[in-house]
C-alpha cells in the first residue's frame, strides 16, 4: 500500500516534468516558427524592393533612351529644314502684292486648259520679286500658268508651280496679246528664273546653264 502511495506522487511529478519539458518544446518551436516568418518577410521584403529599384531602373533607362531619340529626331529635323545656299541667286522674291496697283486675275480667252490665269497691270516692277507674295493671295490648288502683263516696263511675265519652285519666263510684250491663249508669250525671252518657295530665292537659269555647260 505504501508503495503505490509512493508511486502516485512519482507519477505525478513525472508527468508535470513532461508537460512542462513539452510546453517549453511548443515554446521553442513558436519562437523558431515566428523567427523563420520574420525571415521569410524580410526575404520578400528585400525582393520586393530589388524588384522596385529594379522596376525604377529600368523606367529612368526608357526614359534617357526616349530622350535619345527626341535629341537624334530634333536634328534630323534641324538638318532636313536647313536651306542649302544656291549658286546664281539674283535677287529675292519677298515683295508685297499688296503695295502694288490694279492686281486682280482674270480668265484667259481661248485657253484649251481653263487653268491659266492673267493680271494687267502697270505697275512697272519685276513681278517674279512679288510672286510669292501673290501666291498666297491668289494662286488656287489646280491653277495652270499665271501670266503678268506689265504696260509699263513692257513686259510679260509667266509663272508655273513646279513644286519647290515656280518656274518664271520674262517676255517682251507683243502688242494685244493679252487677247488670246496662243499669243501669250510670244515676245522675245530676256530671263528665266526658279522662285523657291522656302526662302524667296531668284535663281538665274541661263546662269545656271552657262556654268554647266562651261
Amino acid at each position: 500500500m505504501r508503495k503505490k502511495k509512493l508511486l502516485l506522487p512519482m507519477i505525478f511529478i513525472f508527468g508535470a516534468s513532461f508537460i512542462v519539458a513539452c510546453s517549453d518544446d511548443e515554446e521553442q518551436s513558436a519562437e523558431s516558427n515566428e523567427i523563420e516568418g520574420a525571415e521569410e518577410a524580410d526575404a520578400s521584403n528585400e525582393a520586393v524592393e530589388i524588384e522596385e529599384v529594379e522596376e525604377i531602373t529600368r523606367e529612368d533607362e526608357s526614359v534617357e533612351e526616349d530622350a535619345e531619340v527626341d535629341v537624334s529626331d530634333n536634328e534630323t529635323e534641324e538638318k532636313n529644314t536647313e536651306i542649302e545656299d544656291r549658286d546664281h541667286v539674283v535677287g529675292t522674291a519677298d515683295g508685297d502684292i499688296n503695295e502694288l496697283s490694279s492686281i486682280t486675275t482674270m480668265s484667259v480667252r481661248n485657253d484649251n486648259t481653263d487653268s491659266w490665269k492673267k493680271v494687267e497691270h502697270s505697275n512697272g516692277v519685276l513681278m517674279h520679286e512679288y510672286l510669292l507674295s501673290y501666291a498666297d493671295e491668289y494662286w488656287e490648288e489646280n491653277d495652270g500658268v499665271h501670266w503678268f502683263i506689265d504696260f509699263t516696263n513692257g513686259t510679260t511675265t509667266s509663272a508655273n508651280d513646279l513644286g519647290i519652285y515656280y518656274y518664271v519666263a520674262v517676255y517682251e510684250y507683243v502688242d494685244g496679246e493679252q487677247h488670246d491663249a496662243s499669243d501669250l508669250g510670244t515676245g522675245l525671252i530676256l530671263g528665266e528664273y526658279h522662285v523657291y518657295k522656302d526662302n524667296g530665292d531668284i535663281v538665274d537659269i541661263e546662269a545656271v546653264i552657262a556654268e554647266e555647260e562651261s
